[in-house]
């Protein structure tokens, strides 16, 4: 079975494409930190085309918070905590 035939039985809202080989269940993303997802002890690099329906898969104010994290890394800002 293909992974988009995977991605298709599992429920959306659920799970997410986050690179082309990995596949994750959203619930259980601990953490996410300069493009890498953090689940159970596993990083798990975001790929570049599923980066924004992965911020879109969050709520408004988690998604601007993505989003400044990405502009800062993409234009070498100081992350201020």
């Amino acid at each position: 079975m293909t992974r988009k035939a995977i991605l298709e039985k599992l429920p959306a809202k659920d799970f997410m494409q986050v690179h082309r080989s990995f596949i994750v269940p959203l619930r259980k993303v601990d953490s996410v930190r300069n493009k890498i997802l953090f689940i159970g002890g596993a990083d798990i690099s975001i790929g570049g085309i599923y980066e924004a329906n992965f911020c879109a898969s969050f709520p408004l104010e988690t998604r601007k918070y993505f989003l400044l994290v990405f502009l800062k890394q993409a234009l070498k800002w100081p992350l201020a905590d």
